[in-house]
């Protein structure tokens, strides 16, 4: 099995993953994919180079955890390692944000992934991410209708500034692993979860993988060739539109892009210009949609201010002349009140960059058109009882951010008409 090892060792020096004296953070389960890889490290790097970091979900029983654990510690002993263990709260945090257990499970490891890097210094984080889940991956975001990300798992990508996470098996079967670890007799774990058909890519993996290894054996290579293929044009796409990153105006809380820059380009290129936009803001925090990219697009040439919410509480904002993308605790709604003395009235809201046209009014004046304040009540049209405003905008499933920037007509502090974006 020597051949094999020495087929990772040209992967990582052919793609310049990491090099053979730093120091290295490896995810590890005790599953066979990471009990694989670490058999490699220690044949590849010093180990007093290697750390591995455990988590426990505390989603399973917990004879089986402690069993993952005990094997930990002694392939550690053995072999002269360091051994991480950290306790995640994944119920908890999955609760608090209303992710699903996995998504939230993800986030923390992530999390502590980073953590842990950057307390021991270390900027490679190895994971065990072989062929087959890069071909599950493939499926997986095809299935949801991914675009501008269907090219698998990538074998180096940035998890913060200066840190990378490396996958370095990625052209190496789940088959190769088991038949090394049981030929050598090497001891490993299995998930009972993984075998549950509950979440979306254990049917993949379980239900659909079955079939299509049916119908062509060879599909992993074929869909490795797909996916080289696919990088290859992301990679001619993003040099198109390199120039133009340029022209991002980065501050310390948000990062714009004036308009102008995407008017001679092609639809396809002002998409993704604008995923580019995000992405160099926002890092891999944000799962931006295609559906998203698409909404934002959809509005680039009308001129009222428009507000797009973005996974991970990130917003984006498009006025008059700039696409901005921020964070939302950073973003503040303008405030803005204009007295009206006389009907009709025009009246321009610069904040929101829309024309009011008001015809005369029975209540006459003065009246006021604003955005709303805390308390409101609208008195609604040919009635004479009154709702509090913030229930009128929950009952018609008015966006949270949109209720701040509605201009309102209002009357002797009560609300008469509300007007559109």
């Amino acid at each position: 099995m020597q051949n094999l090892f020495s087929k990772i060792k040209n992967y990582i020096e052919k793609n310049q993953l990491f090099p053979i004296s730093e120091k290295v953070l490896l995810a590890f389960s005790a599953g066979p994919d990471s009990v694989f890889l670490l058999k490699f490290l220690t044949e590849y790097l010093p180990p007093e180079n290697l750390t591995l970091i455990y988590f426990n979900h505390g989603l399973r029983n917990k004879q089986e955890i402690q069993k993952e654990i005990d094997l930990s510690q002694k392939l550690t002993n053995d072999l002269g390692c360091s051994l991480i263990i950290e306790n995640l709260k994944v119920k908890e945090y999955s609760k608090k944000n209303k992710y699903s257990l996995e998504f939230a499970g993800r986030e923390l490891r992530r999390k502590h992934l980073l953590d842990q890097a950057q307390k021991l210094n270390i900027s490679t984080i190895l994971m065990a991410h072989h062929l087959d889940d890069i071909c599950e991956t493939f499926f997986h975001k095809l299935i949801r209708g991914s675009k501008s990300n269907l090219s698998g798992i990538a074998a180096k990508s940035n998890l913060a500034k200066n840190i990378f996470i490396i996958r370095p098996l990625s052209e190496i079967t789940k088959k190769e692993i088991l038949e090394y670890l049981n030929l050598d007799q090497i001891p490993y774990c299995l998930d009972h979860t993984n075998s549950e058909n509950v979440y979306t890519r254990n049917k993949i993996r379980n239900q659909l993988i079955p079939i299509i290894t049916e119908i062509n054996p060879n599909y992993r290579t074929q869909i490795s060739s797909y996916l080289t293929y696919l990088q290859e044009q992301n990679n001619f796409l993003n040099n198109l539109i390199h120039p133009l990153k340029k022209k991002f105006e980065k501050e310390k809380n948000k990062i714009s892009l004036n308009k102008k820059h995407l008017e001679n380009l092609d639809p396809f290129l002002q998409k993704r210009l604008i995923f580019q936009l995000i992405t160099e803001f926002c890092g891999t925090d944000c799962k931006i949609a295609s559906s998203q990219i698409t909404a934002i697009y959809q509005v680039l040439n009308q001129s009222e201010f428009k507000i797009i919410e973005l996974p991970q509480k990130y917003l984006c904002l498009i006025d008059q002349k700039n696409i901005t993308v921020l964070k939302t605790e950073n973003y503040q709604t303008p405030d803005y009140e204009y007295l009206i003395t006389s009907l009709p009235a025009t009246i321009y809201i610069k904040e929101i960059n829309q024309t009011i046209e008001i015809e005369t009014e029975e209540q006459g004046t003065p009246l006021t058109i604003r955005n709303r304040r805390a308390g409101d009540t609208l008195k609604l049209p040919n009635q004479k009882i009154t709702k509090k405003l913030k229930k009128y905008f929950i009952d018609q499933k008015i966006p949270k951010l949109e209720r701040d920037l509605l201009p309102l007509l209002v009357k002797d502090n009560l609300v008469i008409s509300i007007y559109k974006i």
